[in-house]
């Protein structure tokens, strides 16, 4: 049997993100007070990219939990996509940003869902 520690101890990790070395202060970058996360600085293996593994406060449930590794991710991408991070992207923990897709497609007509024409 192997028992696995966690090093964050009540905080989960969910994501792993790298951004290009010139990118000096992330976590200052996306913070935010109303979520519960941390941005935590890991080694990289190559040495033009910092390498951030992104945790969250996993005692106020699954949810939330969820909902605050998508609005984090999110605001790096939305960062990404104006030029505010340079060379970002999400390693590991993609799957979160895939949560919420559904709600920014294209409104449906409830008539339609109904059948009617």
């Amino acid at each position: 049997m192997q028992i696995t520690i966690n090093p964050f101890g009540g905080w989960r990790r969910v994501a792993t993100v790298e951004v290009g070395s010139r990118v000096k202060d992330l976590p200052s970058l996306v913070q935010d007070d109303t979520l519960k996360f941390r941005l935590v600085e890991a080694d990289s293996p190559r040495p033009t990219f910092r390498r951030y593994e992104l945790v969250v406060d996993s005692s106020e449930g699954e949810r939330r939990c969820a909902r605050t590794a998508w609005a984090v991710l999110s605001a790096m991408h939305e960062a990404a996509r104006h030029g505010c991070i340079d060379r970002y992207r999400v390693i590991d923990g993609n799957q979160w940003l895939a949560l919420r897709q559904p709600v920014f497609a294209e409104p449906v007509d409830d008539g339609r869902l109904a059948g009617a024409k």
